[in-house]
């Protein structure tokens, strides 16, 4: 049982230093306008489309 509780204890780590080295961690605050943003370099951490883009679902007409 001390195997289980280790491989536990791994996992949790190893999603607790995923969550604090990825750049989705970085937050920005609540309430920020255009003028705050603008040419801070901000605006190009934001993911694109082709980023999360998985597939697509073909619909037919009708």
């Amino acid at each position: 049982m001390r195997f289980r509780a280790f491989i536990g204890a791994v996992c949790a780590l190893g999603l607790f230093a995923v969550t604090l080295f990825s750049d989705a961690a970085q937050a920005v605050p609540k309430g920020v306008t255009y003028d705050d943003i603008v040419n801070t370099g901000l605006a190009n951490s934001c993911p694109q489309i082709e980023q999360t883009v998985r597939g697509s679902i073909s619909l037919d007409k009708g």
